[in-house]
């Protein structure tokens, strides 16, 4: 899926986490959604990326500890995961892919 970077979506979200993994990834979690984005391959959410059309895999994450809110833990999220910028027309843009989030 290529997914759009736009600045209102951007805006939703804060750093929760960062780890030292092969590709060094980075955690977002969303204030007001039970939402994540997982940054891959270095990249970091912010107003550097908006306008930008990303590779990435939607799916879900059980709340898992460490990578989602205390409050949160347990809650089933939905998850972004971003690889890489891409070429061409996005499917969904970040905000959207929030409004189709559950909420806390």
């Amino acid at each position: 899926m290529r997914l759009l970077i736009d600045r209102a979506g951007v805006a939703r979200f804060t750093q929760i986490s960062a780890t030292r993994h092969v590709d060094d990834r980075h955690y977002y979690i969303a204030r007001d959604a039970l939402a994540m984005v997982v940054c891959r391959n270095g990249l970091k959410l912010g107003q550097h990326l908006v306008g930008q059309v990303i590779d990435a895999r939607i799916g879900w994450d059980n709340g898992t500890r460490g990578f989602v809110l205390e409050c949160d833990e347990g809650k089933r999220h939905s998850k972004a995961t971003l690889y890489r910028g891409v070429n061409g027309k996005a499917d969904l843009t970040l905000s959207e892919f929030l409004a189709r989030a559950p909420r806390p």
